[in-house]
């Protein structure tokens, strides 16, 4: 037999015995294209860049872990300046004290990008209530990053050359009505906050401050398309009316598993609550954006510019949008 016959015969039973040759790529298979994080811009001159998650302890399951890497890339990109925590910072009964192992297994050991090393600013939620709330406080002094100097306080930027931007971090714990009637009490001491103390100092924080940009940061939704869609909102009866007499520019939460961006009464918010576990997102009247996944809100603030990026897990850009102010 000649060697081309041979040939022939050697290929007939290759491909007969279900082998198969690697497709090589032709003018028609798709080529990669950048990868996701080229969607972002670069960090602007004089910019504030962070990121805001919420919803995260859960030692690092429900792809926290991959939600918290892709945070620190993002950070990194941006040139990123902090790292705000919209609460329910460790489930699902907070921390006992500053050496509880969820410091390590939720905190240290998933944010451990170089882009999260630095500060973070962090409120309340529901779930660190069932803790020892002072434990969270006190580990300010015990973290080079973590910070909370008390249940609400405020942290002012400087912005470009001569502008500020205020942040008002809260505890809308207290507000939620059906925590202080519970008869089990398991948000620790939630009855024992003076709530007309706290609201009268966040009216005031608000209208005395002479900041360009006014934002504030609690743990609670005043608005969702997620599951508590419809249902009564005592912390919105108590901070919708102060937020609208004080015209924030962006009021920024959790607590929902789920990112949204909506607009509702001249209220802008953002949910910010899939940094693990995430809920169905069945959508509201007023969203101009929401979905179910994974992820985290990316923030570039100039003087006359507020821009924020929904990314997910795997560093898909999902949504971008922007709030001006001449």
């Amino acid at each position: 037999m000649s060697k081309h016959l041979q040939l022939l015969a050697f290929l007939f039973l290759f491909t007969a015995c279900g082998y198969h040759t690697i497709s090589q790529p032709t003018a028609h298979t798709p080529q990669p294209t950048a990868g996701p994080l080229d969607q972002l811009p670069k960090k602007k001159s004089k910019s504030l860049n962070f990121v805001a998650v919420g919803d995260w302890g859960r030692n690092g399951y429900y792809k926290q872990d991959e939600t918290g890497e892709m945070m620190g890339k993002v950070m990194q990109h941006l040139g990123g300046d902090f790292v705000i925590s919209v609460g329910d910072n460790f489930y699902p009964d907070g921390v006992q004290s500053t050496q509880d192992y969820h410091w390590t297994s939720s905190f240290e050991k998933v944010y451990k990008h170089p882009g999260t090393y630095l500060d973070w600013w962090v409120v309340l939620g529901n779930h660190d209530y069932r803790g020892n709330v002072q434990a969270q406080i006190d580990y300010s002094d015990v973290s080079r990053r973590w910070n909370m100097p008390d249940r609400y306080y405020t942290k002012t930027f400087k912005v470009g050359d001569d502008a500020e931007a205020l942040f008002v971090f809260i505890d809308t714990n207290p507000l939620y009505t059906p925590y202080l009637n519970d008869p089990f009490k398991k948000h620790s001491d939630v009855d024992e906050q003076d709530i007309p103390k706290q609201l009268e100092w966040i009216e005031q924080t608000l209208q005395n401050s002479q900041a360009k940009w006014k934002i504030v940061v609690g743990h609670h939704q005043l608005y969702t398309g997620g599951r508590r869609h419809g249902l009564a909102n005592p912390v919105r009866d108590h901070l919708l009316p102060i937020f609208q007499r004080q015209q924030i520019d962006l009021y920024l939460c959790g607590h929902e598993h789920h990112l949204e961006y909506s607009v509702n009464q001249g209220l802008h918010q953002i949910i910010t609550g899939a940094g693990s576990s995430v809920r169905d997102y069945d959508g509201e009247a007023n969203s101009v954006y929401g979905i179910s996944t994974h992820g985290f809100v990316a923030f570039t603030l100039t003087t006359e510019e507020l821009e924020f990026h929904f990314i997910d897990h795997n560093g898909q850009v999902l949504h971008t949008n922007r709030r001006t102010k001449p």
